[in-house]
């Protein structure tokens, strides 16, 4: 019983351990690997969206209570936690609101200096506009509202919506469309973290015809049954020749 397990593993230091399970011919069912640290008690992530609000991504409070006698080390560079209070019983740090810090390791160590590194994550969506060809250089990854032109949605366009996920296989499907248009739905490949839309399959939208005005770029996702957004990722302004 897991019972029985616990009590076997608190007689353990902190490490990675090995389930492997059998049947009554003795032949390999399942095998499980985890990492086990006697006194982690909790680890609490702030509530958040993978979407930013309009004001951008904050920051996430993450919190790991341990018992006395564990330390908490964190792994990464200051770039990617914002924060850090360090106690007998608990770690509190903030995962930063940047690309870069959607994941932060902490080793938790005993009193004999055993440790384990844990990983915690806090998934969010970030996006750019890229070119034709440059899918494969980095890219000025946003959470706020970009500017766009009507040409960027000719037929001849080479701008793309390239989306960054937290993870390849996180997302199943990534929509995009204009406000009061109908938005195309994409799915994501589940070995893809970036994923790239042509804007110049957008430019026959009825939202692009009926516009007198700015038109505002709303982008979705949906993973699982949940959907996530929608949330404005450009706006197309018309220059004064083109306004009714």
């Amino acid at each position: 019983s897991f019972d029985e397990l616990r009590s076997w593993l608190d007689d353990k230091q902190p490490g990675w351990f090995f389930v492997r399970a059998y049947d009554a011919n003795d032949e390999l069912l399942e095998s499980l690997d985890f990492r086990y640290v006697r006194g982690l008690e909790a680890i609490e992530i702030d509530e958040h969206s993978p979407l930013p609000s309009p004001q951008g991504h904050r920051p996430v409070k993450v919190v790991l209570r341990v018992a006395p006698g564990v330390v908490v080390s964190p792994l990464d560079s200051p770039a990617m936690i914002m924060s850090l209070e360090l106690a007998p019983t608990e770690g509190v740090f903030s995962l930063a609101a940047s690309p870069d810090a959607g994941r932060a390791t902490c080793r938790l160590r005993s009193e004999t200096g055993d440790g384990v590194d844990v990983v915690v994550h806090a998934p969010r969506v970030w996006w750019a506009f890229t070119a034709d060809g440059d899918e494969e250089k980095p890219h000025a990854w946003t959470d706020g509202l970009q500017p766009l032109s009507t040409d960027d949605l000719l037929p001849t366009s080479p701008m793309h919506l390239s989306v960054l996920l937290p993870e390849p296989g996180w997302a199943d499907e990534v929509s995009v469309g204009f406000r009061d248009g109908s938005p195309r739905r994409v799915p994501v490949p589940r070995s893809e973290r970036v994923l790239h839309y042509p804007l110049r399959n957008l430019g026959e939208d009825d939202a692009v015809r009926r516009a007198d005005g700015p038109y505002d770029l709303l982008m979705s996702v949906r993973t699982g049954a949940t959907v996530h957004g929608p949330v404005v990722v450009g706006a197309v302004r018309l220059t004064a020749d083109q306004l009714p």
